[in-house]
């Protein structure tokens, strides 16, 4: 019971968070929305988010392992696509094709573990993956 307390109180807090970035994108406050998913990744993973763009995770952090929410594996997916789109805001590619490539191994998690279909989740990985085909374009 604690367990699934805290796994709804984490997938509560990380919808307001996305709020909250949406807004700061919608009001030209890009920069302080980055600056806010730099602090809050490790919140919401367990690494901070240097170590996640370098890609220092050891696999751990991001396992999915246990999860048996598939709200909240959504919702880690939607944190990191937003967060990506902030990055291309602000041109940094290498950040939101990192961050990207977590969102879909998220949503890929939640497709596959629980074989769940939601009609965002595929909007969301089509936008992906259209962002990271053009990041590949030359």
């Amino acid at each position: 019971m604690l367990k699934r307390d805290f796994i709804l109180r984490m997938i509560e807090e990380i919808a307001k968070f996305v709020t909250l970035v949406l807004k700061l994108r919608d009001t030209g406050e890009t920069e302080k929305a980055y600056e806010e998913i730099k602090t809050m990744t490790g919140k919401f993973t367990g690494i901070s988010y240097d170590e996640l763009i370098k890609g220092e995770t050891g696999g751990g952090s991001l396992s999915v392992k246990g999860s048996d929410r598939v709200e909240y594996l959504d919702a880690k997916g939607q944190f990191f696509f937003t967060a990506g789109e902030v990055c291309l805001d602000l041109g940094k590619r290498k950040e939101a094709q990192r961050l990207f490539e977590t969102a879909l191994f998220f949503y890929n998690s939640a497709e596959n573990n629980h074989k769940s279909f939601s009609f965002q989740r595929q909007v969301d990985m089509t936008k992906i993956y259209e962002y990271l085909d053009s990041m590949a374009a030359p």
